[in-house]
């Protein structure tokens, strides 16, 4: 097992130091659940700035301690000179302009798409409510938006009335039923994740290692729900790629190496240029005004 001492930015430009055996797990504590600490709950959203490895317990508690002493001038300059510890990420956080919206929304409809943007990832939760009845089947792809949103503990609720598909794969022991679960899956009566990019221009990007999410959003599912922040609205498709390669898939793979994975790749890479009428699937697209995901 190994440890990791992080340093966070929160909300109010104050930093907090800690350290976990999970950096992802204890990411998502600090953003999105009731639990954990109290000092980042009522500062969010908090931001990773730095992060370091130890292969004890004891070493990280006690680099943690030391960075605990220092002033706020030494903690800046110190993450300041190992920036390189970090994926560059800047370039690809500002969330996009009303006018790069209004034409990204325009691009989304022309191309077969049913696009509608909301202020607040609450207003997104809202929505995807609204849209899924009671009885429906649903399929979701491992998504960080969906968990900052708070649709994976709605859906982790069976007061919603919906039939979780994923929970049922998960809760299968037998490696050839759960198998069967997994390939029925695909034909669920929702599925639900987001996209890597969004090109103002109408294309949306999605990269996989496994390929897992692909079949619904190409072909199977009927209805389709994805949830995408701003952020992520590229100019044009080249730039849209540039964003995937650039900063989504180092990001995804600082997270993995985290957490003892060998990293991640893009194996599989799917752009979505239209939603072909004739197939009858409703393609919603909510465009959330806030920061979320990759």
């Amino acid at each position: 097992m190994s440890y990791c001492v992080y340093i966070l930015e929160c909300a109010d430009k104050t930093l907090y130091v800690g350290s976990t055996n999970d950096l992802p797990k204890r990411l998502h504590a600090h953003n999105n659940l009731k639990s954990g600490a109290h000092y980042t709950k009522i500062r969010r959203p908090v931001i990773l700035k730095y992060q370091e490895k130890f292969s004890t317990y004891g070493g990280a508690r006690k680099r943690e301690g030391e960075i605990k002493s220092w002033k706020r001038e030494e903690k800046i300059e110190f993450i300041r000179n190992n920036q390189k510890n970090m994926p560059k990420t800047k370039k690809y956080e500002k969330l996009a302009s009303q006018k790069a919206i209004t034409k990204t929304i325009k691009s989304l409809k022309e191309r077969g798409f049913i696009p509608e943007v909301v202020a607040t990832k609450a207003e997104a939760l809202a929505r995807i409510k609204a849209l899924i009845p009671k009885g429906a089947s649903v399929m979701n792809g491992a998504s960080q938006t969906l968990e900052q949103i708070g649709f994976i503990d709605y859906l982790k609720d069976s007061k919603n009335g919906w039939n979780n598909l994923k929970e049922n794969i998960l809760a299968e022991k037998d490696p050839v039923k759960q198998a069967k679960l997994r390939r029925e899956s695909v034909l669920s009566d929702y599925y639900l994740g987001s996209a890597h990019a969004v090109a103002e221009t109408g294309e949306m990007v999605f990269a996989s290692n496994s390929g897992s999410q692909l079949p619904h959003l190409v072909f199977t599912s009927p209805n389709l729900i994805l949830v995408v922040g701003t952020q992520k609205i590229a100019p044009k498709l080249s730039n849209a790629l540039d964003r995937v390669k650039k900063h989504a898939l180092p990001l995804e793979d600082a997270r993995a190496k985290s957490i003892g994975w060998g990293g991640s790749f893009i194996s599989k890479l799917l752009i979505l240029n239209r939603e072909f009428p004739a197939m009858g699937r409703k393609f919603h697209v909510i465009l959330v005004q806030e920061k979320l995901g990759y």
